[in-house]
C-alpha cells in the first residue's frame, strides 16, 4: 500500500473494533480475511458503538481488504460494492501491530481528518528552524519527532495550537521521557520506536499539555506538591478551559486520565540513565512544581514552560511570579556552561544566551517597560526585548 492509500484505509475502515474486543482462548496462529462491507467501513472515525466483525487473539493476522474511494459520497452512491467492481488496496497484518496502521487508536478520541481545513495559526507551518534538524519516525500522522542532540529526541505536536514538545534522553541503561503531552494520539507507540531501553516519566510541569500520556507507562516520577498530587488524578474541565484543540477534534471528550505517581522527588533529584546524568531543578513560579532538567556534562538544559520562544503563560491562578523572576535567574546563572536550551513548546533549540535577556526582559515587564496590549479576557500580552509574557490584565476599579 501507498502512503496514500493508507491514510484512507485508516479513515475507512471501522473494523478495528475487533481488536478492542479481543477475547480468545490461547491457541494456533489463525489467518482471517475481512472484506469490506456496510458493517465495516465508514467514513468519519472510528465508531467505539460499532459490533465487533470478529474475534482475534493476540499473532493472528488479518488481511483488511479496503475500498480505496476519492470522496464519502462515491462511498455511498457504491454502496459499499465488492472488490471486483471497485479499486482496493490488501494489506496483511499481524494483530499485535495491527494498530500501527491508525493514527490513534484510542476508543474515546480520534484524530482530525488530513483533508481538513488548516486553521490560520498553523498555515506558516512547518516553522524554518526545523529545517536544519535531523528528523526521524517521518510517517507519524500526528507527531514530528527530531533527533536534537545524541541521545535526545525531541517530540513535537504540530497539528495543535500550543505545539507542545516532549523530550526523549536516552542514556546507556535507561531513558527519561520528559513531558508526554497532549495524550491526543500515541507516544508509547513513538517512545517504543526510538529506544528499547526502560523508560521512566518526568514531568515539566503538571499542566495537561504536559502530561496527556502519563498514564500510558509504568513509572513517573513526581514533584512532592499538591498540585502535583492534584492533577495526578486526571482532568477533564481544567483540559478543556485553556486548550485549543484541533479542528475535527471533539472538544467534550478531550481530558486527561489519572496516573500513578511512583516516587515523589525534590530539588536536586539526579537521575542515572547511564553515561549520562540528569539533574532536577525546581523553577516554579509558571506552576508551583515546575521544574527545569540539567544534563551538565553535555550542556542541555531543559527549561520546560519557564522558557520557550513564544508568549510564556504567566497568568492562571498557580503562577508565582517573584517566584518566576527567581526560577528564571537561577537557570540563568547557568548559561556560561550550556550548548543548547530546550523549550516546550514551537522550537526545541535555543541559544544559551537567551536566559539572562529573559531575566531582564521579566524584570522591564513587571517595572512597567515595554509595551501592553490586551490578549483576551482577564489578559494582557506584555513584550519588551524581543520576549512576550501573557499576564493577568489589571482590574479596573469601579467608579
Amino acid at each position: 500500500m501507498t502512503r496514500r492509500e493508507l491514510r484512507f484505509a485508516s479513515l475507512a475502515i471501522t473494523a478495528l473494533s475487533l481488536l478492542f474486543s479481543t477475547k480468545s482462548n490461547v491457541g494456533a496462529q489463525e489467518k482471517y480475511s475481512l472484506k469490506p462491507t456496510p458493517k465495516t467501513v465508514a467514513w468519519g472515525y472510528y465508531d467505539a458503538k460499532a459490533a465487533p466483525v470478529l474475534r482475534v487473539k493476540s499473532g493472528d493476522t488479518v488481511e483488511i481488504q479496503t475500498l480505496i474511494t476519492s470522496t464519502p459520497k462515491r462511498l455511498e452512491d457504491a454502496g459499499v460494492p465488492s472488490l471486483s467492481s471497485a479499486p482496493s488496496a490488501i494489506s496483511a497484518v499481524s494483530v499485535s501491530s495491527a494498530l500501527n496502521l491508525f493514527p490513534s487508536f484510542w476508543p474515546d478520541r480520534a484524530l482530525p481528518s488530513p483533508h481538513a481545513e488548516k486553521p490560520e495559526w498553523c498555515k506558516a507551518l512547518p516553522r524554518p528552524e526545523y529545517k536544519s534538524l535531523q528528523r526521524v519516525l517521518p510517517d507519524d500522522p500526528w507527531f514530528e519527532v527530531y533527533k536534537v542532540a545524541p541521545g535526545v529526541f525531541a517530540i513535537y505536536e504540530p497539528h495543535q495550537a500550543e505545539e507542545v514538545i516532549s523530550y526523549l534522553i536516552v542514556g546507556h541503561k535507561q531513558a527519561v521521557l520528559f513531558d508526554t503531552g497532549m495524550g491526543i494520539s500515541n507516544i508509547r507507540k513513538v517512545i517504543s520506536q526510538l529506544t528499547s531501553r526502560p523508560v521512566v516519566v518526568l514531568n515539566s510541569h503538571t499542566h495537561n499539555d504536559h502530561v496527556g500520556g502519563n498514564w500510558q507507562f509504568n513509572f513517573v516520577y513526581g514533584m512532592d506538591t499538591d498540585f502535583t498530587r492534584k492533577n495526578a488524578k486526571g482532568s477533564r474541565e481544567d483540559a478543556q478551559a485553556e486548550i485549543a484543540l484541533p479542528k475535527g477534534f471533539n472538544p467534550k471528550t478531550y481530558a486527561t486520565k489519572p496516573w500513578k505517581i511512583s516516587r515523589f522527588i525534590h530539588d536536586g533529584f539526579k537521575i542515572n540513565l547511564g553515561g549520562r546524568t540528569l539533574e532536577v531543578l525546581s523553577t516554579p513560579g509558571h506552576t508551583p512544581d515546575a521544574i527545569s532538567l540539567l544534563d551538565r556534562e553535555n550542556g542541555l538544559l531543559f527549561t520546560g514552560d519557564t522558557y520557550y520562544p513564544a508568549p510564556i503563560w504567566l497568568f492562571r491562578p498557580e503562577t508565582d511570579l517573584d517566584a518566576y523572576v527567581n526560577s528564571a535567574k537561577r537557570i540563568a546563572a547557568l548559561a556560561p556552561g550550556l550548548k543548547l536550551v530546550l523549550g516546550a513548546h514551537n522550537l526545541p533549540v535555543a541559544e544559551p544566551s537567551v536566559l539572562p535577556r529573559l531575566v531582564a526582559a521579566i524584570q522591564a515587564v513587571r517595572s512597567g517597560q515595554g509595551s501592553v496590549k490586551p490578549a483576551g479576557e482577564g489578559k494582557a500580552l506584555h513584550s519588551f526585548g524581543g520576549f512576550d509574557f501573557l499576564l493577568t490584565a489589571p482590574k479596573k476599579e469601579k467608579n
